[in-house]
């Protein structure tokens, strides 16, 4: 998803930030691009509507056990 993500210009690789480190499996620290930015706040509703849906399905299922 990353790769897509850095081919439409949503991401950028922070290459000048990144530090190698002997870990497995290796990382690479990526940064949101002016246009991903701009996406930021219907992520965070999308975020938001799925946490609030999460915790309706949690009652749901309380209800349902008891």
């Amino acid at each position: 998803m990353l790769k897509e993500a850095k081919k439409s210009k949503l991401c950028l690789a922070a290459k000048p930030h990144q530090k190698s480190k002997p870990v497995a499996p290796p990382f690479v620290t990526y940064r949101l691009s002016v246009p991903g930015k701009r996406l930021r706040p219907i992520i965070d509703a999308m975020a938001n509507w799925a946490f609030q849906d999460m915790k309706a399905a949690a009652r749901l299922k309380s209800k349902q056990a008891t």
